[in-house]
């Protein structure tokens, strides 16, 4: 299975300190999906395309082109395998940004890429700790219709007033026609919690928008507490 490492823009190098950046109002998330293209190649080469993955992240944490990566856990029988956060202009761009990684190259992973505005909070840029990972939560919300002005309104209200409260760090809204809607990070690892709150959405409680909850690991300290 492909292992996608969490990686995140906010570490010191060589002991020169953090590298602040400026948090965008427009981000691309990638969903990193696998592919039905088998990986088979001698134990030798998986560590090397493995370690070029983990060297295209640090690549572009260089290049100040990203903000976050890690691996997410799907259903059994998903495709999801990661996500990645980056900050360029375009889908071009996007593509450009992958093409040193070998599994998106040889088939193995492909980049969904959704450009996303920014409605709620940050990622940690200064604090998180590189060495350390810890298991969040993500909420990727779909529909299968675009939601109405009203709905959109009424839904983000929501999450912006009583998110922060329930672990709410980061969430973002799909800018382009798209069955992924919208994405959310919360701290910790509380279902129950979590999906208490969901249900208490009332676009969620509907049926317009569907919440799906999964296990998202990255860089301890990633995700920044902005509860009242």
């Amino acid at each position: 299975m492909v292992v996608v490492a969490a990686f995140v823009l906010s570490f010191v190098i060589a002991g020169q300190g953090a590298i602040p950046m400026k948090q965008p109002d427009k981000v691309w998330w990638i969903f990193l999906e696998r592919t039905k293209t088998p990986l088979v190649v001698p134990k030798e080469e998986a560590d090397h395309m493995q370690e070029s993955h983990i060297g295209n992240f640090k690549r572009l944490f260089g290049l100040k082109k990203l903000l976050c990566a890690g691996p997410l856990q799907d259903a059994p029988g998903g495709n999801k395998r990661g996500i990645v956060v980056l900050t360029v202009g375009s889908l071009k761009a996007v593509k450009d940004c992958f093409l040193p990684d070998p599994y998106v190259q040889g088939n193995i992973l492909n980049a969904h890429a959704i450009p996303m505005e920014v409605k709620f909070g940050r990622f940690e840029l200064v604090k998180a700790d590189p060495n350390g990972i810890e298991e969040n939560r993500l909420v990727v919300f779909t529909a299968s219709h675009p939601l109405t002005r009203e709905a959109g309104d009424t839904h983000w209200s929501y999450v912006c007033d009583t998110g922060p409260n329930n672990r709410l760090s980061f969430a973002a809204s799909s800018t382009k026609d798209d069955e992924i809607v919208q994405v959310a990070l919360f701290r910790g690892t509380n279902d129950a919690e979590l999906q208490a709150w969901l249900d208490a959405d009332p676009i969620v409680k509907s049926g317009v928008l569907r919440a799906t909850i999964y296990p998202q690991w990255l860089a301890k300290g990633t995700l920044p507490d902005l509860s009242h």
